[in-house]
């Protein structure tokens, strides 16, 4: 079953390829072209910074599932109000669990998808609000998805310079050539302007964290400039810098200013991935009758250390030992939002293996999710010295280890020294071994579609849900059973991930950094440029040393803390997309809102949201995800004006209204004599200051 529609729900019309040329001996040539989309961080980036789960008291839930996957999600097929099958709702949970550090990647995803459908209002408008979070979150859950993680890993493979000449053609735009190696016949292929079409991962020791490319610079043969949206920084300018000669990449997570950064983060090609926003749409439902059969699984793991391992048919993966084991693919949640150099390494891994019989070890505590096209298995210790078995067909553990299994919408929880649960296309079946020597058996099916076993020293209670009818049956030591049936039971309930404090993932989120874009203090970042003069510095948590050139200016400093002016759009609401069987489309859900615009004007406005990734409705109207809204002509305006703060004298400062100037810094807007807000000047230029790059349609671009 496939989740959305397709590239061209969220990328247009034609596929891209890459136009790189391969050299004699194989290996592909640079295309050392600087080229831009047209993106400022300070009109297409959020102005609130990334946040953990304890930044909002919003989780992933029912509405979030039906959303992104339809009918596959819920019981009966009924969306509205959906409740979620079993195995929907543990994959909710682990997205959930997923969500603790940071929603870097939901950020960056909506960022992109924004920008591509040229969504009004502008991103740097937005408030966190609840339907802009869930947006986000759903945005986040994509990266857990099989086919997502299948299309990252590719990547991660790749070289520097096929990922550079990948981001190139993207901002550049995909020519009738390149898509015609793909199969798409030259004479049907489309030319497409350049859009952001992929998300970047990077990861160190320290954690993982994902960033929206829209520019690429050359400043010299060796140095390469990537520009980014970093959700940890918002309106500033944020880049990578990549050293063709050695092979390596820089990138200040933590430092205000990002070429002087005393723990820049750094790694080589594999620790710097892409993943394509079309596959994220494209992608099948991970659960459910529709899912796809493939032999491999995916884990999320929360640990309070990294001595765990996970062992397959292809050798023993740990993270304390760093060996790679081909056929396990390992990585940090792209999540982070800690900012502060020096504290501890996250211990927050996504892992795919080829294989689906695994075995694992947690000496340590964890909370571990195990998703595989049989069932979504939830794994919770305090620590055990046992070995923990999971397969599709089967998942046993000892000691201290409890286990929930849900397949379709069934699901079982067993908490004992010694669980076994078998699973099978229409049945789980649970059996426990309790210190008196009983065996206790329970089986989930169509009729009884819920069961948990928890054993204690002296008694085994299960309690099982059969239609609606909940029972509860205590066995003690002596054989003795009594049932009790005034009890509840749901173990398929979504519900926002518990804080566990013995386990190593308490962050410190960024403090003050929202973004105003009227704010009168606020100032941008500054790329480093190719200068071999550069400082050293350690890597956080990896003990090498690496470089960032110094910028050519210093002007450098924290946003100031403001809420954003609330935005103005005014809409008809949008059709919902139709949802089949076969198709899991994205619906939209109609939220009424009265906003005001940055100039005097008050509108009442009708927002239409859906999740990422946007769909096209029958207007031909593209919409996105909660944070997008979609604009028709259809308006109701008052003459009243919005009263303002600021005294409208000619030649007063009006604000920062959106743009930037040649350095970087915001483009200031001064009080005409109408009244009207216009553009006023920038900084002068340096005399010998290098030539202005260029977007992909060839006009100038200010900031380079």
């Amino acid at each position: 079953m496939i989740i959305a529609r397709g590239f061209r729900s969220l990328l247009g019309a034609g596929l891209f390829g890459l136009s790189s040329v391969l050299t004699a001996c194989g290996a592909p040539s640079l295309n050392a072209e600087n080229v831009a989309l047209k993106i400022e961080p300070t009109v297409d980036g959020f102005a609130f910074p990334n946040f953990g789960s304890n930044g909002t008291s919003e989780f992933f839930d029912n509405n979030d599932l039906a959303l992104m996957f339809g009918e596959a999600a819920c019981v009966g097929g009924v969306v509205d109000p959906c409740q979620p099958i079993a195995e929907a709702a543990a994959w909710a949970q682990m997205v959930n669990q997923a969500r603790a550090s940071g929603h870097c990647e939901g950020l960056a995803v909506q960022s992109a998808a924004r920008f591509n459908v040229t969504a009004e209002p502008k991103t740097i408008l937005l408030k966190k609000d609840n339907e802009v979070s869930h947006g986000i979150m759903r945005a986040f859950a994509t990266q857990f998805l099989p086919d997502v993680q299948r299309d990252t890993n590719k990547w991660a493979k790749k070289s520097l310079v096929e990922k550079i000449n990948a981001l190139s053609d993207s901002f550049r735009g995909a020519s009738a050539e390149s898509m015609g190696l793909f199969g798409l016949k030259p004479a049907a292929a489309l030319l497409s302007t350049g859009q952001a079409k992929f998300t970047i991962g990077i990861y160190t020791d320290a954690g993982g964290h994902a960033l929206m490319p829209y520019a690429i610079e050359f400043p010299n043969e060796n140095t390469v400039i990537i520009r980014v949206l970093d959700s940890n920084w918002p309106g500033q300018n944020r880049f990578i810098k990549i050293d063709l000669k050695t092979q390596t990449w820089q990138f200040s997570f933590s430092g205000k200013d990002p070429n002087n950064d005393p723990c820049v983060w750094s790694g080589k090609s594999g620790d710097l991935d892409l993943t394509a926003l079309g596959t994220r749409v494209t992608a099948t439902v991970p659960f459910g009758e529709g899912q796809s059969t493939v032999k491999n699984s995916l884990l999320v793991i929360r640990s309070k250390t990294r001595n765990w391992s996970i062992t397959t048919s292809d050798g023993t993966f740990s993270p304390a030992t760093g060996v790679a084991v081909d056929g396990i693919s390992a990585r940090s949640i792209r999540a982070s939002s800690n900012i502060a150099c020096g504290a501890p390494p996250l211990t927050e891994y996504t892992v795919q293996t080829d294989g689906d019989e695994l075995e694992l070890n947690f000496p340590d505590p964890a909370e571990v999710f195990v998703a595989n096209d049989s069932s979504v298995t939830q794994l919770s210790t305090s620590g055990s010295s046992e070995k923990i078995s999971v397969s599709k067909k089967k998942v046993s553990a000892g000691k201290n280890v409890k286990v929930k299994v849900a397949s379709e919408n069934k699901v079982i929880s067993v908490d004992s020294d010694s669980s076994v649960v078998d699973i099978s296309n229409d049945k789980l079946v649970g059996q426990v071994t309790t210190d008196a020597g009983q065996t206790i058996t329970q089986t989930v099916d169509i009729q009884t579609t819920q069961a948990q076993i928890v054993v204690s020293d002296d008694s085994a209670v299960v309690t099982t849900l059969t239609a609606t009818i909940v029972t509860e049956k205590t066995v003690a030591a002596n054989g003795e059973e009594t049932v009790e049936t005034n009890v509840t039971l749901s173990l398929n309930e979504v519900q926002a991930a518990p804080a566990v404090s013995a386990l190593n993932v308490v962050k410190e989120l960024p403090k003050d950094n929202q973004f105003d874009p009227n704010a009168t203090t606020t100032t941008s970042s500054v790329a480093a440029t190719g200068d071999d003069s550069a400082s050293t510095s350690s890597v956080a948590g990896a003990g090498v040393s690496s470089t960032l050139a110094p910028s050519d200016s210093s002007s450098s400093s924290a946003p100031s803390t403001s809420s954003s002016a609330p935005s103005t759009s005014s809409s008809s609401s949008v059709t919902p997309s139709t949802i089949t069987a076969s198709t899991v489309v994205v619906r939209s859900s109609t939220t009424s809102t009265s906003t005001t615009t940055l100039p005097p004007t008050t509108t009442t406005t009708t927002t239409t949201t859906t999740t990422l990734p946007p769909t096209t409705t029958s207007s031909s109207t593209t919409t996105t995800s909660s944070s997008t809204t979609t604009t028709t002509s259809s308006t109701t305006t008052t003459t009243t004006p919005t009263t303002t703060t600021n005294p409208k004298t000619p030649g007063t400062f009006a604000g920062y209204l959106g743009g930037s100037c040649w350095d970087g810094s915001l483009q200031p807007y001064y009080w005409s004599s109408d009244g009207v807000a216009r553009a006023g000047p920038c900084p002068p230029r340096p005399t010998e200051a290098p030539p202005p790059c260029t977007y992909s349609d060839g006009s100038p671009r200010d900031s380079c």
